[in-house]
């Protein structure tokens, strides 16, 4: 979470109506989470990026409370060390911007319907107002479906639910990541430093999502060394499973 945050109270009170794929209307119930990420004017000048937070709400439809989604905000904020600029000064930071995750989040959606990642209800791209903390900098907002399942790891709470649940169902959770890893490989879309806090399990359907797809790559092809990247297996003190001549036909001592 932010030491600070960028998204006050409007966030929860106001809905939220997206035209596109189709028009309805959103109530931001929760803030799930706020980062932020912050660079220096200089940086900036050098052409190293903007400064932006980041912010993810639970949301129920304005005519179904029991549809639910969530929503994903960007935006841009001051550099640091200029939130007490005059406006003018903030404005001259202002940039447009559309973040990966949209276009993926569309993607994925629209053109391969993949079952396998939260199903993509809306976005929209808009600029902050005069009054604004930065005059006419970007914002994004993104909505996709709330999947069931739990998340198999919840970097916030410092807690990694897939280590506490049986070795029957963590065998469960292995096979089921496999099927949808194969379906982003072969659409070649994949979480950069993918792990579990990027998975939802839905044990009821047996099925994997993938959440989290701000900074994607295509995928390297799979191999048993994918479940310790991910975070799905544990191999021994001094296993040398990252060379990328490492054999991974075994995995014998490896945590299961």
């Amino acid at each position: 979470m932010s030491s600070r945050t960028w998204f006050g109270s409007r966030y929860l009170e106001n809905g939220i109506t997206f035209t596109t794929p189709a028009q309805s209307t959103w109530v931001p119930v929760r803030k799930l989470s706020e980062i932020e990420s912050r660079i220096s004017q200089e940086d900036m000048l050098a052409g190293l990026g903007y400064s932006y937070a980041r912010a993810s709400f639970l949301c129920h439809n304005v005519h179904n409370s029991t549809h639910e989604a969530i929503l994903r905000v960007y935006k841009q904020v001051p550099n640091i060390g200029t939130e007490a600029d005059e406006p003018e000064d903030r404005q001259l930071q202002a940039t447009r911007r559309i973040h990966q995750e949209v276009d993926t989040m569309e993607r994925l959606t629209e053109e391969h319907e993949c079952a396998y990642v939260p199903a993509w209800l809306g976005s929209k791209i808009e600029e902050q107002g005069d009054h604004d903390i930065v005059p006419h900098g970007y914002i994004n907002y993104i909505l996709w479906e709330k999947v069931p399942g739990v998340h198999l790891c919840n970097p916030d709470e410092n807690f990694v639910l897939f280590w506490s649940l049986p070795r029957q169902e963590r065998d469960r959770i292995r096979t089921a990541f496999v099927i949808t890893y194969q379906k982003l490989y072969t659409i070649g879309i994949c979480p950069v430093l993918g792990g579990c806090n990027n998975l939802i399990w839905d044990a009821q359907q047996d099925r994997i999502y993938v959440i989290g797809l701000d900074d994607v790559a295509e995928c390297n092809a799979f191999g048993n060394v994918t479940f310790l990247e991910w975070g799905l297996a544990t191999a021994p003190d001094g296993c040398p499973w990252g060379d990328e001549d490492f054999d991974d036909s075994s995995m014998e001592g490896w945590k299961l």
